[in-house]
């Protein structure tokens, strides 16, 4: 009968043994910023908005981990932040939601394991594969009734997407709101205690578009709105020049750059993660 309650207790604590101190799942805090058409430098104060998440990782062994994410969190830009004139006089702002899930692989250099006084502190690197959604918008308000909209700007078309001028220009087409990025980033974690792991991280994200400000390319004329999002509102938006000026834009000043097409934009997560290992409860003992 001992032998019976021994074999059912071990089978039992098995798996627990197998799976102590390999999960972990705590929550991020920090912020988040992005760097594009609408900013100047990699990091301007001025854009930085708070960012949240969700974290759980399994631990391997003492020097590699793999953690699946999710964070959250807004990104903006303003031209009337900048210090480059031709950018002020553009005129142009936006912001937009970022939602985002990854899966990273870490490496902590110096090895970290709880409970273990030699391992309780390691400098780490990951690098990883995501996927977001964001959603770029901006407000705009009527000069004649002075009601302020929130627009997005993806179905606007500001740069004539999908018009039968790009076509003819090689101009951009529509772009999609959920892309993949490629996380990376730098961090340290330190043990807190028998079961808390506190880290801090900086980390970036790699993304394959340069619209997440909705700025890239060139102004477009403007009866490329007739075949795209009309002559109202998105043309407004495209070229805001005259809300500065308090004159009209002409259709002949619609012409040249608008942003930089030769590189992409990007979006950053900076902070501190919080997690709780789980242990094996104490088993039977006989």
């Amino acid at each position: 009968m001992m032998n019976k309650y021994f074999i059912l207790s071990a089978l039992f604590c098995m798996p627990l043994f197998l799976t102590a101190q390999k999960w972990e799942v705590g929550v991020f805090a920090g912020t988040s910023h992005y760097n594009g058409d609408l900013t100047e430098g990699v990091v301007m104060t001025e854009n930085l908005h708070p960012g949240v998440g969700g974290i759980i990782r399994y631990n391997l062994n003492y020097k590699w981990s793999i953690r699946a994410a999710g964070h959250y969190a807004t990104i903006s830009g303003d031209d009337a932040l900048v210090t480059n004139q031709q950018n002020v006089a553009r005129n142009l702002n936006f912001y937009s939601p970022i939602s985002e899930l990854s899966v990273c692989p870490e490496f902590h250099f110096t090895g970290y394991k709880l409970r273990h006084r030699r391992y309780s502190f390691s400098p780490f690197a990951f690098i990883g594969v995501g996927i977001y959604k964001f959603n770029p918008q901006t407000e705009y308000t009527d000069p004649t009734t002075g009601v302020t909209t929130v627009y997005s700007l993806q179905p606007m078309r500001t740069e004539g997407q999908g018009s039968t001028y790009n076509q003819q220009t090689n101009g951009p087409d529509l772009y999609n709101l959920t892309q993949v990025c490629i996380p990376f980033g730098l961090g340290v974690k330190y043990a807190l205690g028998r079961s808390l792991n506190l880290t801090f991280e900086l980390s970036a994200r790699k993304v394959f578009t340069d619209y997440l400000d909705d700025v890239s390319h060139w102004y477009v004329p403007q009866d490329v709105f007739y075949q795209t999002s009309g002559l109202g509102i998105g043309w407004r938006l495209a070229d805001r020049r005259s809300e500065l000026t308090g004159r009209p834009v002409e259709p002949t000043d619609l012409i040249g750059p608008r942003g930089n097409s030769a590189a992409n934009d990007w979006y950053y997560f900076n902070g501190f993660t919080l997690t709780y290992t789980f242990y094996p409860p104490r088993c039977f003992k006989f």
